[in-house]
């Protein structure tokens, strides 16, 4: 006689919440975010919101995300990047994937606090890609905004490229 094995718990789903902007549950929550204008900085090492991908998270959840930013732009101006949650208290760590140079300031990578601005001082193609993937808790409700900007101040534009996204799913608390 066959036996149900639940791997997961069995869960019901708050539409309610869908509507409020709050998912209930961060395990049932998934979420793609696509850039689909792109977005310049010249001349400057500022990091600046980016207008698209960003996120609202809950308190107490979990979520795993992944990055995918595409870079274009002179090979001299590099790229610095960070997630900047709003007001509140967050823990957010990821591994970085990359086709950029070497990495000048902000940490060790591929583990790294994704709260403190990585920068890399050039990069190695035009465009390239950066790869990220990491985890966030939230201890607080709030917006995790993705800040960047050029590694070194150039007077040619570099963009963050429409096909850049962000994928967002709820994760299980360790």
């Amino acid at each position: 006689m066959p036996t149900e094995i639940n791997l997961i718990p069995k869960q019901t789903f708050d539409a309610s919440a869908l509507v409020s902007g709050i998912i209930a549950d961060a395990r049932l929550y998934n979420k793609v975010i696509h850039k689909f204008s792109p977005q310049l900085v010249t001349n400057s090492i500022v990091l600046v919101d980016d207008d698209e991908l960003h996120w609202d998270v809950k308190t107490g959840d979990y979520y795993h995300f992944y990055l995918a930013l595409r870079i274009e732009g002179p090979v001299a101006g590099g790229f610095r990047f960070k997630l900047n949650p709003s007001a509140g208290s967050f823990s957010i760590f990821g591994f970085c994937q990359d086709a950029l140079g070497v990495l000048a300031a902000g940490g060790t990578l591929p583990y790294a606090d994704l709260t403190i601005a990585k920068i890399y001082a050039t990069i190695s193609a035009n465009p390239t890609f950066i790869l990220v993937e990491g985890y966030i808790e939230a201890m607080d409700n709030g917006t995790i905004t993705l800040q960047w900007a050029q590694g070194t101040a150039n007077a040619t534009e570099t963009r963050l490229a429409v096909g850049s996204f962000a994928i967002l799913h709820g994760a299980i608390p360790p």
